[in-house]
């Protein structure tokens, strides 16, 4: 039957966008434990200009963490050194990678969050439209012809 199909394949569907969620899930929960493991405070390495009173631009590196709610900017210098983190340039970049990597899976889930709520309601849509033809009501069974008005003809 046609509509067993169209249940089959969103059930599929929705499967496999699960699955994604929790590929999505688990490389993110990955990445947070080793982004624990290295020696940088939970933030993220910022690179910005500062003017001076003659308005020339100085580049300098912050680390952008939070403490209790609020936002903090820890002063690095302009060269990223090993002893500012406790460990050493590769830790900082490779730190720099995964939080940019966790904003990327971030972003994915939201989609295929959201591509998971329109299938299920999809697939509820479906079953509630599949079960109304399926069984009709009994008011069906009821109906009796109109009268025909004056002067229309069957043809």
């Amino acid at each position: 039957m046609p509509s067993e199909e169209v249940l089959d394949s969103l059930e599929l569907l929705l499967s496999r966008i699960r699955e994604r969620l929790a590929t999505l899930e688990n490389e993110e929960e990955r990445i947070r434990r080793r982004l624990q493991e290295l020696p940088i405070p939970n933030g993220s390495l910022d690179f910005r200009w500062v003017k001076n009173s003659r308005g020339r631009k100085y580049w300098y590196w912050y680390i952008v963490y939070y403490k209790d709610g609020r936002r903090y900017h820890k002063y690095l210098g302009k060269v990223l050194k090993p002893e500012h983190m406790g460990g050493s340039i590769e830790e900082l970049r490779l730190a720099k990678h995964y939080a940019s990597r966790l904003r990327r899976i971030e972003s994915a889930k939201a989609e295929v969050e959201a591509l998971l709520r329109r299938a299920e309601e999809a697939l509820e849509r479906a079953e509630v439209l599949i079960e109304g033809v399926a069984a009709p009501s009994p008011a069906s069974d009821r109906i009796e012809e109109a009268p025909l008005a004056e002067g229309v003809m069957m043809g």
